[in-house]
């Protein structure tokens, strides 16, 4: 079966497609900006932007979709190397689908990768008001992936949309007092000093 560009609608596979990927027999086009049913059994969920699933939230979405209510699509980012379907913004509307037992779920698709969807889903704050430790669980997500690990506080505030000072004190909270050099949202290697955070330019 194949998946088209289409909201809601499925197609037929068709043998030569340009824009598409290919994979168990599913074909995912990313032609327009209108959102596709995709399988959630293809989403690749490892990425959670919260600490805990709010089971409450979950329920209530229950009830919604139960009603024949459609809930707004869910975003997910296509690599086109590997295939994968990465999970950006969604888990609870994905897992009111799953416990009525919905195979296919709406979903806007976005071409990117792993480190795209993370980005999203950090910035993502819809429906639920992300909590601090929330907060803190995404900047450990951030801070596994060597290129994000290396770049400032402040770079890493302006793209999840939080504070500077909030930054550094969950990332002194992880850390510790770090004293590898960091890239400034300038392009330039700079060390931080210690205890501000503030940054001593190498490269000049």
């Amino acid at each position: 079966m194949a998946l088209s560009d289409e909201p809601g609608t499925e197609i037929e596979p068709s043998s030569s497609q340009s824009n598409a990927a290919q994979s168990e027999g599913c074909t995912i086009l990313i032609t327009s900006n209108q959102p596709i049913r995709v399988p959630i059994a293809r989403i690749n969920r490892s990425i959670h932007a919260r600490v805990s699933r709010d089971e409450v939230h979950v329920k209530v979405l229950e009830e919604l979709e139960s009603r024949g209510v459609e809930l707004p699509p869910i975003d997910v980012y296509w690599d086109q190397v590997s295939d994968e379907l990465w999970m950006a913004d969604g888990e609870h509307r994905t897992t009111a689908y799953e416990r009525t037992e919905k195979t296919h779920i709406l979903a806007n698709v976005h071409a990117g990768g792993r480190q795209e969807a993370l980005t999203f889903a950090m910035r993502c704050d819809r429906g639920l008001r992300r909590q601090s430790k929330d907060n803190e669980h995404c900047l450990r997500l951030l801070l596994e992936d060597p290129e994000w690990a290396q770049w400032s506080s402040r770079v890493i505030a302006k793209k999840l949309g939080l504070k500077r000072r909030t930054v550094d004190r969950i990332r002194r909270r992880i850390e510790g007092e770090q004293s590898s050099p960091r890239i400034g949202a300038d392009q330039k290697l700079r060390k931080p000093k210690a205890p501000t955070g503030t940054l001593t330019q190498l490269n000049d």
